[in-house]
């Protein structure tokens, strides 16, 4: 599951802001990332 996050965050990090799917992209990439909204590294910016 880690390696589909990570892959999907690589993907967005160099798709152009331009492209439609990027916000679509970096909601589900925030939704996923709920799973470890208690980890002591996480960044309350990525919540959605």
């Amino acid at each position: 599951m880690l390696d589909l996050i990570e892959q999907l965050a690589n993907d967005y990090k160099v798709m152009d802001t331009s492209d439609s799917r990027s916000a679509g992209l970096a909601y589900a990439l925030r939704v996923l990332g709920q799973s470890y909204a208690e980890h002591p590294g996480h960044q309350q910016e990525w919540r959605p």
